[in-house]
């Protein structure tokens, strides 16, 4: 089973280093097909591939493929845009794959790429709004709202587009929390504040030289760190959170649950799951757990922690939750069944 798929090196009890990802997405690039009623259509189908970068500025690159699984005509369909986390760069395979489940889904780099700074001093807004304009200007996107998710800083980014950015109808924060980490995060006429952290409460393990990073953060229950808080409570948007029980990266569960907490003060629905044995890194079901790898923009070896059948289990839940959530919210209807 490919989910069940471990190193040689783990056997002697030793780190698994590496993570498995597809990186290379050209297999499913076909630009000769059309769309043809009535019949299942196979993952070669493509909307205009483009990203909006820095400096303000579109350039076409190869960015995601949106494609789609037992559809018929040219939409509309619903829209997402996927962020991942501080390892930065543009990560691909799992917009394809939600392309492949009928979403036109926009992967979008916010750092570590091309011109894009590994490590920011500050986020724009107007970067993130953009994407969002973008992508409402494709026609075979449906006009009622645009989904966003994102995995550990990715979803606090996804959270504070919800809150601040008009067009947000719904988002999935993945491992993530409800304040601002690590980089400040600049709107219109307010800067949000990075919420205080110290890298010297790092810890390495001389054992196995793997970083732990879960008590650099300050206390997110102190009042002087809530300067850094994502109002959530004024947007309009529906939330789904996801965290796993075993994160070695931080403590996701902990702060994903102060975030519901506070949304049901306000009265607000929120959706929440979280997976006894499952790690950081919650990625589409049948991928192989990483439990530690390095940090591309840190470049040290950190852990992600879970269990391999507990967090193998905990993906396909979620993958499952993440498109009931969006097409309930975006589309107002449940999941299409396969036609095949």
């Amino acid at each position: 089973m490919l989910w069940s798929r471990r190193t040689p090196n783990y056997i002697s009890h030793q780190p698994v280093l590496a993570g498995w990802r597809k990186l290379s997405l050209c297999f499913l690039l076909d630009f000769g097909r059309d769309f043809k009623p009535g019949k299942l259509q196979t993952p070669d189908i493509l909307i205009s591939r483009s990203l909006i970068l820095a400096k303000k500025q579109q350039a076409p690159l190869p960015s995601p493929p949106a494609e789609l699984d037992g559809g018929a005509g040219p939409g509309p369909f619903p829209g997402l845009i996927d962020l991942y986390g501080s390892g930065g760069g543009l990560v691909e395979y799992r917009a394809s794959l939600l392309a492949s489940r009928g979403f036109v889904t926009l992967a979008l780099a916010y750092m570590a790429f091309e011109d894009l700074p590994a490590m920011p001093e500050i986020l724009e807004l107007d970067y993130f709004q953009e994407a969002i304009d973008f992508l409402q200007k494709q026609q075979q996107v449906k006009d009622a709202g645009i989904g966003v998710l994102g995995l550990s800083k990715g979803a606090d980014l996804a959270l504070s587009m919800a809150t601040f950015l008009p067009g947000i109808k719904a988002a999935v924060s993945i491992s993530g929390s409800g304040f601002n980490s690590f980089i400040p995060l600049r709107g219109d006429g307010f800067t949000l504040p990075a919420h205080p952290y110290d890298l010297g409460r790092m810890k390495t393990s001389e054992e196995s030289g793997l970083v732990d990073f879960s008590d650099i953060l300050d206390d997110h229950r102190d009042p002087a760190t809530w300067h850094s808080r994502i109002p959530m409570e004024k947007s309009l948007a529906k939330f789904l959170f996801l965290s796993g029980l075993d994160d070695k990266n931080w403590k996701s569960d902990l702060y994903c649950r102060d975030a519901v907490q506070r949304l049901h003060q306000c009265g607000q629905k929120v959706e929440f799951c979280s997976y006894a044995g499952a790690g950081h890194l919650l990625e589409p079901p049948y991928l192989p757990l990483c439990q530690s790898s390095i940090h591309k923009v840190l470049g040290v070896f950190v852990q992600w922690g879970g269990q391999w059948r507990e967090h193998a289990r905990a993906q396909e839940d979620a993958w499952h939750r993440i498109q009931a959530f969006f097409w309930k919210h975006l589309m107002n209807s449940d999941i299409p069944k396969s036609n095949l």
